[in-house]
């Protein structure tokens, strides 16, 4: 089992109320998972991904990631695990304009140590040229389109080889087509070992993982 969530609890201050989100989350994940999170606006799914992703802290509960406790982990020890064993991939893209696709595919190892500047360089290489961009690497964020962008964000989720890939609506800003162009790599991300948590909205866009869970009154349902 590569994630497991117990009771995972959360909530905002709002004022002076304290507003629940996740009122005791159970997920469990074995090496491989496809795993697609639904639910209406608000209800938490973000917030489960950030927790996931250790962006952010429970309020309560338990998240044991390939059997390691990480509770109480200070941030330094977190941050070493965000750039070693989880990547994102968001709606938003979060490219930095200046820099091109190999440089903007580079940035997780600048958090990383121990590996060679040859090494960094050919993960960078291999995550391009998986997600199709191999001609594509000196062009900017603003010589690319939508679809493209998507890749390069995927391509530098891929380059430190994580254990978890965590995506938070990844086709809401792309047309039918190209949303369906990046599922088929996220099947064949999945299909060559990786574990993933996708949120989405779209019923069709769930419907490509190989399990679907809602998340609603603050707690995870199957189906």
């Amino acid at each position: 089992m590569i994630v497991e969530l117990r009771g995972v609890c959360h909530g905002y201050r709002r004022g002076a109320d304290l507003v629940e989100v996740l009122g005791g989350v159970d997920l469990c994940l074995d090496p491989g998972d496809f795993v697609a999170v639904m639910g209406a606006s608000g209800t938490g799914k973000s917030t489960l991904l950030h927790i996931l992703g250790c962006l952010l802290r429970p309020a309560g509960g338990s998240y044991l990631l390939d059997g390691e406790q990480l509770q109480g982990r200070p941030e330094r020890e977190l941050a070493a695990l965000r750039s070693r064993r989880i990547a994102h991939v968001f709606q938003m893209f979060y490219l930095l304009p200046h820099l091109d696709v190999v440089q903007n595919v580079a940035l997780p190892f600048l958090y990383q140590e121990g590996l060679s500047r040859s090494e960094v360089r050919y993960r960078v290489d291999d995550a391009i040229d998986r997600v199709g961009l191999g001609q594509r690497r000196k062009h900017r964020p603003a010589e690319l389109s939508g679809g493209e962008l998507q890749r390069v964000a995927i391509a530098r989720a891929l380059a430190p080889r994580p254990d978890l890939i965590l995506a938070d609506e990844p086709t809401g800003n792309l047309d039918a087509r190209t949303g369906g162009d990046i599922l088929d790599l996220f099947q064949a991300m999945n299909d060559d070992g990786h574990t993933i948590v996708m949120v989405t909205h779209d019923r069709h866009v769930a419907s490509r993982a190989g399990r679907l869970v809602t998340l609603r009154d603050g707690t995870l349902h199957d189906g």
